[in-house]
């Protein structure tokens, strides 16, 4: 049950944090307008006058960015992954030497990136790689979006860092938030200029937030609801004595006040041998790998993790071409050894910095995506993991069985006796 008095408040405290933005200014409309995220900016944007953008729910809608050239988007995490990944194939395309500048220009660009944050500026040399940086890569970025993005405000999951950095070299300002339909929307956000991968800002003034027991956020403010609509047991359960709303998220504050958020404290993982993974970090990892288009950990109570994961068809099949592996369908391709085995390779490089009981030891390839329809994403795209791991738990075991067959080799064969 939330008040007037929490939409006003977020539409006030708003002013402080999206100070650029006037009634000349607008927005593209890419979420469900069911959920919070999106129903609470659509009020934020009308008390302000700007305008809205509305298109069909359709994937294709964000082409449409170029022609309505918004000043703010609000996102969730694939969106920003799925340009990223398409803009690094594009360049991937290119000769080689071309290719291997770009790499070059934009890992300088990511260094100053990170640089300007601790209040270092770019040397005179490093500024004309920046341009040059700038010509062939960023400005395509952001003629992506319309050329006139001043925000672009993520929320509801995890973004990946690499990802994060991209974007911000490219001049997007990356202004990633943290909220609950039972907070109306916003709790943190990034105050202008201070975009920093992996955390989601400080808290609005007037809400006062707080670790509690396992580092869980608790939130207390005029923007926490007045309970759950006609359950006065499932509110007393998410309420602290001294009134405090119980996110059930866990989390972290930096140096400078700023949250991070780690994970869900019923999606936390524990191994069977006592140690306590992260999902949630992950999956923003492993979202930034080319190969894979959808991840989900799972392991609970297991001595391993295990990841369900939706490939990227046209990568795992012209790799296929390449060498010469015949399939009738993507349900055939995804449980061929020699593709398993090609995207357990990449995703090993890309976690190989993590520690060894967060490593993913059994991929299982799937031939359809997580759905919405399906049950296995919320409307904002966050996983259901529970009910994906209960899905494709046969699959999952399958996987375990023929790593094991791998692991033992063949059958030995009796001895042939002779005459």
């Amino acid at each position: 049950m939330l008040t007037q008095q929490s939409i006003l408040f977020q539409i006030e405290s708003h002013r402080s944090r999206l100070p650029d933005l006037d009634h000349q200014d607008s927005s593209f409309c890419l979420l469900p307008l069911s959920h919070i995220f999106e129903r609470g900016w659509t009020y934020i944007q009308y008390a302000w006058g700007m305008t809205q953008h509305y298109y069909k729910v359709d994937p294709q809608a964000i082409h449409l960015l170029r022609s309505a050239r918004p000043s703010i988007l609000c996102v969730v995490p694939r969106i920003l992954e799925k340009v990223y990944s398409v803009v690094h194939e594009t360049f991937n395309r290119k000769p080689a030497p071309i290719r291997n500048l770009i790499r070059r220009l934009v890992a300088l660009a990511t260094e100053v990136s990170r640089e300007r944050r601790e209040g270092r500026q770019p040397s005179a040399w490093q500024k004309v790689q920046l341009a040059l940086a700038d010509a062939l890569v960023f400005s395509k970025v952001r003629a992506l979006f319309g050329g006139r993005l001043k925000h672009c405000v993520v929320g509801s999951a995890a973004l990946s860092p690499e990802v994060h950095e991209f974007f911000n070299a490219a001049g997007i300002f990356i202004n990633c938030g943290y909220g609950l339909t039972e907070t109306t929307a916003t709790v943190t956000s990034t105050p202008l200029g201070s975009s920093t991968p992996g955390a989601v800002g400080l808290a609005l003034e007037g809400l006062e937030v707080r670790l509690g027991e396992e580092s869980e956020i608790q939130v207390q403010g005029p923007t926490v609801m007045q309970g759950y609509y006609r359950k006065p047991e499932a509110t007393a359960e998410v309420f602290t004595p001294d009134g405090f709303f119980k996110t059930g998220d866990v989390g972290r504050f930096d140096a400078r006040g700023f949250l991070h958020i780690t994970d869900r404290l019923n999606d936390l993982i524990r191994t069977s041998t006592g140690k306590f993974v992260a999902p949630q970090y992950l999956e923003a990892r492993m979202a930034s790998c080319p190969l894979i288009e959808q991840a989900a950990v799972v392991g609970e109570g297991r001595s391993w993790l295990r990841a369900p994961l939706v490939p990227d068809f046209s990568r795992l099949e012209e790799y296929a071409r390449q060498i010469g592996l015949t399939h009738e369908s993507r349900e055939d391709l995804v449980v061929q050894p020699e593709i398993i085995a090609f995207v357990k390779q990449a995703l090993d490089e890309l976690l190989r910095d993590v520690a060894r009981h967060e490593r993913v030891q059994r991929i299982v390839l799937l031939a359809q995506p997580f759905t919405i329809q399906a049950g296995e994403l919320t409307p904002t795209l966050k996983l259901r993991r529970k009910i994906i791991t209960e899905r494709y738990r046969e699959a999952i075991a399958r996987m375990d069985d023929f790593c094991q067959d791998l692991q033992r080799g063949p059958e030995p064969r009796a001895a042939e006796s002779r005459p």
